[in-house]
This record gives structure tokens, sequence and C-alpha cells, in this order.
């Protein structure tokens, strides 16, 4: 008896402007909550006319269509981040770090292709998708968990968290460089740019 869940499904879409210029390709389980994200972080979404959106049965799917598509048409705000995107978010045999796996996880989780509520791959699927044990499988989990990036329940599996009701994330007080990547990851440019400044002036206020 097969009890493993089945695969999320997740959307490829393309955002094309007025002129049917194509603007930007992307994926999401969530289109709607990721449209939202981008009216909020994209200076370019005004500039938005309409979407089309296809269906995939997994990530891996729509993440390599993805990679397929912003190579083959070109669309005007990819930028080389998102080839990189797609290759943390489709799994690669034989890199069997935990770390590298809650990475992967937290980066999809973080560009918005699991909205809150959104199912994480199954233990299973992660196992087989990057040739790993169970253990280590738990351990990249355990560390998303830490991050409050994710929540588990009995029978539902790992479920993302609803990161804009939810601003608070643990950092190691004796780990100042893995706590400035963490906090880098998570926070605007701009609110990063304060954080620096107000520690550099308890550090001038301690001297």
């Amino acid at each position: 008896m097969n009890n493993s869940l089945p695969p999320e499904r997740t959307a490829l879409y393309r955002l094309f402007d007025a002129d049917g210029r194509l603007l930007y390709i992307g994926i999401s389980n969530n289109p709607e909550y990721r449209f939202n994200q981008h009216r909020r972080d994209k200076p370019w979404w005004p500039l938005v006319a309409r979407n089309e959106v296809t269906w995939f049965d997994s990530l891996p799917d729509a993440a390599a269509a993805e990679k397929v598509a912003i190579k083959a048409e070109s669309p005007a705000h990819n930028h080389s981040e998102n080839s990189v995107k797609v290759t943390r978010t489709s799994p690669l045999r034989g890199r069997t770090g935990y770390r590298q796996i809650a990475d992967d996880l937290r980066r999809a989780i973080l560009d918005g292709h699991f909205a809150p509520g959104a199912k994480l791959p199954s233990h299973h699927e992660l196992m087989r998708d990057y040739d790993v044990a169970a253990s280590t499988v738990r351990q990249a989990l355990g560390v998303l968990k830490t991050e409050n990036l994710i929540t588990t329940r009995q029978g539902a599996g790992s479920l993302v968290r609803d990161l804009d009701g939810n601003r608070t994330i643990a950092v190691a007080i004796d780990q100042p460089r893995e706590a400035a990547a963490l906090l880098a990851k998570y926070m605007a440019p701009g609110h990063l740019a304060e954080l620096a400044e107000a520690l550099a002036e308890l550090v001038r206020q301690r001297r």
C-alpha cells in the first residue's frame, strides 16, 4: 500500500505588457499569491496587463519547463539568478548534505514557490530526489522549523508558515556570519542597511 502524498501541482506563469511583450516567467503553486508579491516588490509590475498560467503535476516538472522557457523566450525582467533558482529548486542527485537541502527549500519558500499553508515535498520525495537517507531529510526540515519557516502537522506533512504574519526568525548568537547570511535572505536591502547602521552604532557605543 502506498501512503505517500501526491506531489504538489505547480504553475508556470508568464506576465505580458499591453503590447504583448513578455515581461517575466516564473513558477508557483499559488500564482495569485505570487502576483501579490510581485505587486509589492517588482518596480515593473505596473506594466503587467495580462498573464498566462500553465499547470504541471510537480515542482520539478514546472521548474524544468521554466528553465527552458526563460532560455527560449528571453523575458525582459528575468535575470541570471533565475537559472540558479531553478537549479536550487530542482534537486540534483549526489548533493547529500542536509544544509544544501535546507538551502534549496528555504530559497523556494522565500522566492514564493510555496504559498503560506502549502505542503512541501514529502520525506519520500526528498529522499528520492536528493538520494539521501530519511535522517538527512529530517535534519534539513528541522533547520527550516527552527527558522520558523515551516510547521509540521500529523498526517499533513511540512507546511509553509505565513511569512507576512510571522516576522520572527531565530539566529545563533555565537555564529555571527551565519546569522548575517540568514538575515540577508529574509530582509529587504533597505532594512539590511538600517540594521547595519544600527549595529555599527551599538559597536561604537560599546567602545
